[in-house]
């Protein structure tokens, strides 16, 4: 096992000793389980987004979008609010 020396502001370092005492466990072990928790989601996340972008098919989406505006404007609930569309508009004109 490796030793870190880790330093934490008071104000988190008081709230970690707090969840360590009410979990029953000393801080080291605290911050051990909290950490290999942590190191484990990010691995099932990169994992989760290596698979799916396995899955994807180049220009897919290209496609689907160029679809927009086909079947004529959108129904008055689905419009972009006018300052958001006025920020597309003058971001797509250069």
């Amino acid at each position: 096992m490796t030793r870190i020396a880790l330093d934490l502001p008071d104000e988190v370092r008081q709230a970690v000793a707090a969840q360590a005492s009410r979990a029953g466990m000393s801080v080291g072990e605290y911050l051990t389980s909290m950490v290999t928790a942590r190191v484990a989601a990010q691995a099932e996340a990169e994992h989760w987004f290596a698979t799916r972008a396995g899955r994807s098919v180049p220009g897919r989406a290209e496609r689907i979008l160029s679809r927009i505006g086909r079947e004529g404007a959108p129904e008055a609930a689905d419009e972009l609010p006018a300052d958001l569309a006025a920020r597309l508009a003058a971001r797509r004109a250069g």
